[in-house]
């Protein structure tokens, strides 16, 4: 799978606190593509280690 660009990433709004709805509206994306890229970056960010 290719990476996503930083312009319709949506991690950054959501940890920013924006709506799934309103992280759709911003970057032009339908509501389901946004729910799914942000349970990937969840899953991704479960595989890091913090000091």
């Amino acid at each position: 799978m290719g990476r996503i660009s930083p312009l319709r990433d949506p991690g950054a709004p959501y940890l920013e606190g924006r709506s799934i709805g309103e992280i759709a509206d911003l970057l032009g994306l339908e509501l389901k593509t946004v729910y799914s890229r942000v349970h990937l970056a969840r899953e991704h960010l479960k595989t890091f280690e913090f000091a």
